[in-house]
């Protein structure tokens, strides 16, 4: 695909505030021994299509915004307090997945939601949290990432996940859309589950799609 010289733009998951991912930025994070275990490299589809993609010219773009972007419209359809429980949700897990010890959540917590949600780190607390688990009759001991599977008739949580995922999925078809305005051929390297996902803003989009599968 990037070898054959039809592809002028990439659109991969990753935020770049809708700038050029410099291809010096690419080789900072993809080049030496921090993307590779032998053979293989770690960090991803979308960044080993921009490490092949850049060193030829081609405009790698992400098509990822930023979490809270998507606040406003879910404000619409959910509760402040849902959705900051939501947010600190995402905060916790974030925070369990990187290695902070427990005993260090309540420090990191505040600025890990206000990282995500627009909102001043004094209205967030740890407290206020374990206090919207009780009011759902919810387990805080549990919390885990099946709380955040976008689920549209799930939990609470869930169904603010399926609502962000739509919001998300239209913004990368939208992304899609602007640079087919300014390129001649765009590639999009998204995991295999993005695809049924926005396949019908796809389609109201770009019409039916054709499949070309290539060689292994």
């Amino acid at each position: 695909m990037m070898s054959g010289g039809d592809t002028n733009a990439l659109l991969i998951e990753l935020d770049t505030g809708g700038a050029v991912f410099r291809p010096s930025a690419i080789e900072k994070m993809t080049g030496g021994e921090a993307c590779r275990q032998g053979e293989r490299f770690t960090c991803g589809e979308g960044l080993y299509a921009a490490s092949l993609a850049g060193p030829r010219g081609v405009a790698v773009v992400g098509g990822e915004q930023r979490v809270q972007n998507f606040y406003p419209e879910l404000g619409e359809a959910f509760r402040r307090e849902d959705l900051l429980a939501y947010a600190g949700l995402r905060a916790v897990l974030s925070l369990r997945r990187s290695g902070v010890p427990e005993d260090s959540w309540e420090t990191e917590f505040g600025r890990a939601v206000a990282k995500d949600f627009d909102v001043a780190e004094r209205e967030v607390s740890f407290g206020k949290l374990r206090a919207w688990f009780d009011e759902k009759g919810l387990s805080f001991k549990f919390a885990s990432a099946e709380m955040l599977e976008p689920l549209a008739s799930g939990t609470i949580t869930q169904r603010i996940a399926a609502a962000e995922d739509r919001l998300r999925e239209q913004g990368i078809v939208n992304a899609t859309n602007q640079l087919l305005r300014e390129k001649d051929s765009v590639a999009v390297v998204y995991g295999f589950g993005h695809f049924y996902k926005q396949l019908p803003a796809l389609v109201h989009a770009f019409g039916e799609p054709k499949y070309d599968c290539g060689a292994p």
